[in-house]
């Protein structure tokens, strides 16, 4: 059970570079018909990385359980 009113709550969703849009499309269609969220973003992992410092370019290196991504 979710601790918060999901139809208050706005939804952004880090994601791999790797990820395949069906995934994306699955999860779109759970929050909206089933929490009915008002909005879903979809945020690449390495762009929110970069985001809190105000630069348009880094190195970003992805350390993840299973794989390692340098973008």
């Amino acid at each position: 059970k979710l601790l918060v009113n999901p139809k208050e709550r706005r939804v952004v969703l880090l994601e791999s570079v790797l990820s395949p849009s069906d995934f994306r499309n699955l999860l779109a269609d759970v929050l909206f018909m089933h929490f009915e969220v008002p909005s879903v973003v979809f945020l690449p992992s390495h762009l929110a990385a970069c985001f809190p410092l105000g630069t348009q370019g880094a190195l970003v290196v992805d350390v993840g359980f299973r794989e390692t991504l340098v973008l």
